[in-house]
């Protein structure tokens, strides 16, 4: 457990930082963290998700989405799996509609780069505790209409660096 603390506070770190540079260079902060977290006991599991505070889970929802934004730049499927698994490691602690949100995300990049998304939830539900694994399963239970960026209100936007994704700006309606 001691272990997978130390892992996680290496993420936060450079989280907190803002994650510039190449997406490899995020990947490496988690693939420990994640590796660590693949080869231990449910118990130890359940124990590490419930010890993520809530300022770490909300770093590790802003690097799933950096992540989705890595992977629609480079095609790559590796960094889908590793924004997931942000999602397993909160554990959709904070609001679930919050994660759901960024799930759009995943989903919509991987319908673009040709990779199954129902395929990428199950096997990070493979690994998930039952807040998560429930929360996946609802979201890949919605009809394909609710799983658009438009409808979690989330837009691609192109940056110097290539497509991100952030949060459309909604107006408060007049009254």
């Amino acid at each position: 457990m001691e272990r997978g603390c130390e892992f996680l506070e290496a993420v936060v770190l450079e989280g907190r930082k803002g994650l510039r540079g190449s997406p490899d260079k995020w990947g490496a902060f988690l693939a420990p963290l994640a590796n660590w977290y693949v080869s231990v006991s449910q118990t130890e599991r359940a124990a590490f998700r419930e010890g993520v505070e809530v300022a770490q889970g909300a770093i590790l929802r802003g690097i799933s989405l950096q992540l989705c934004a890595a992977a629609a730049r480079s095609g790559e499927e590796k960094y889908l799996r590793d924004s997931l698994m942000c999602h397993v490691l909160e554990d959709f602690k904070r609001d679930e509609r919050e994660n759901a949100r960024l799930l759009a995300a995943v989903q919509h990049v991987a319908e673009q780069i040709g990779v199954d998304p129902e395929r990428l939830f199950k096997e990070a539900m493979a690994v998930s505790g039952g807040r998560a694994r429930s929360c996946f399963q609802e979201f890949l239970d919605r009809p394909n209409e609710m799983k658009t960026l438009e409808t979690m209100r989330l837009e691609e936007v192109q940056t110097p660096r290539g497509v991100s994704y952030r949060e459309k700006k909604v107006p408060f309606p007049k009254w």
